[in-house]
């Protein structure tokens, strides 16, 4: 009955930073947004990866999607892996289906709006796009729909032009919603 409230400790950095949080329990990441979106976040996250010889993994969504960085970084040691993922529910939606709530915390929407165009403006031959987010699971089932799908492909189409593809990742599963819960050595 208590199982769920229980927190495995590590003493491991490696997985300790994977849930965005040093060994002292003090927020780590920048790149993983837990508040609102800002223009500024984006240009020091995804900014420097134009400037790249290399080619560029971008990864965005939620923390979902942040759950794939280091599979993404050994997966692809060749690119450059920039990613700019949101907490608080928000991730790459058309705005008709972001929640009010969502938006008053994160600006999920100018996310949304921002993070394509820069995407759309900077990408090259060669890039990739990966996009994650949970799409299974309890509060999370409405995601998985026509129009989100709609989306993406729109997206998608526009990047095909310039020889850069995207790809969709569902969220990691498990460990569910509190991965901090399942961390082990």
């Amino acid at each position: 009955r208590h199982a769920d409230k229980i927190a495995l400790k590590t003493s491991n950095p490696i997985i300790y930073s994977t849930w965005w949080h040093d060994k002292d329990g003090r927020y780590i990441e920048y790149c993983h947004v837990k508040g609102g979106f800002s223009q500024q976040t984006m240009n020091d996250c995804l900014g420097s990866a134009s400037a790249s010889k290399k080619p560029t993994g971008f990864l965005l969504g939620d923390s979902h999607a942040r759950n794939y960085l280091v599979a993404a970084r050994n997966a692809f040691p060749g690119y450059t892996i920039k990613y700019l993922t949101m907490g608080g529910g928000c991730t790459f939606l058309p705005s008709s289906m972001i929640k009010d709530s969502i938006e008053m915390t994160t600006k999920c929407s100018e996310y949304n709006e921002k993070v394509g165009k820069f995407i759309r403006k900077f990408a090259k031959p060669g890039d990739i796009v990966f996009i994650g987010q949970a799409l299974r699971g309890n509060d999370y089932l409405e995601r998985s729909t026509p129009e989100y799908f709609s989306h993406i492909e729109a997206f998608a189409n526009r990047l095909r032009g310039i020889r850069v593809p995207v790809v969709v990742l569902d969220g990691t599963f498990p460990p569910g919603t509190n991965p901090e819960l399942c961390s082990s050595e």
